[in-house]
């Protein structure tokens, strides 16, 4: 049954993509999730990002970055250990997720990735962004529809900047999904538990993803860097690797 498992995807489950409900937490579910970003697991993850981050972007010390879906800022927080030389920006459409930020000191925006382009730009109607580089960790599922999210993105980005994308994967193996729906299951934890599994439904599959970016860029399972590796114990190493994708254009 393992072996079975191990071999057979979560698209059994959802063979087609089922975007997520346009609520997904309650107020008290995202203090609680806040919660465990600021704690020492909730630290380390983010850190195996950022690391992981680092290594699929070709930039050098400096350079602007602008993560999309970035939540509260604990990825642009890990990012800026790493690269302190690195101007790092966050958007997130959550007003009450930006203030939390904000009061941490985490150079957050408040918007739409949709608007970037648009006179309703959150950086200013007609502003001329180009970022070295766009990312999207753990939040590209959220955008609709995506090839209109993607091309947003690439017109954050300044000519012959990047895109990268880290995110779940509708395609995860099947024992890596039961599992992590049973620790939440075994922990009472049923928000992380209803957020994950809408989450996985609405992600992409490695090979929809390849074919959105194509034929300039490329998507593939994950494989966490060394560095990246070294930040959690082996159990979330497994788990990322199993769950997660990353591609860039």
């Amino acid at each position: 049954m393992i072996a079975l498992l191990s071999t057979t995807r979560a698209t059994r489950l959802f063979p087609k993509r089922v975007p997520e409900p346009a609520a997904q937490m309650e107020a008290a579910e995202g203090l609680a999730f806040s919660a465990w970003t600021e704690s020492a697991a909730g630290r380390a993850f983010y850190r195996a990002l950022a690391r992981q981050v680092r290594a699929g972007l070709l930039l050098g010390q400096r350079a602007r970055v602008l993560s999309v879906g970035e939540g509260e800022g604990h990825l642009l927080a890990a990012l800026s250990e790493l690269e302190p030389g690195w101007e790092l920006t966050g958007l997130e459409l959550d007003r009450d997720t930006v203030e939390r930020g904000q009061v941490r000191g985490r150079r957050l925006v408040q918007g739409s990735l949709f608007d970037l382009g648009s006179s309703s730009c959150p950086f200013g109607g007609g502003a001329r962004l180009e970022f070295d580089a766009v990312i999207s960790v753990s939040s590209f599922h959220h955008f609709d529809p995506p090839h209109m999210a993607l091309l947003a993105m690439k017109e954050a980005a300044a000519p012959g900047g990047q895109v990268y994308l880290l995110d779940l994967r509708r395609d995860a193996a099947l024992e890596a999904y039961f599992r992590r729906l049973n620790d939440h299951a075994a922990a009472e934890n049923w928000v992380k538990l209803r957020l994950f599994r809408d989450s996985i439904a609405a992600s992409h599959t490695v090979a929809e993803l390849a074919e959105l970016l194509a034929p300039r860029g490329g998507a593939r399972p994950l494989a966490l860097d060394a560095q990246a590796r070294a930040e959690v114990d082996p159990r979330v190493q497994a788990d990322l690797e199993a769950l997660f994708l990353e591609a860039w254009t």
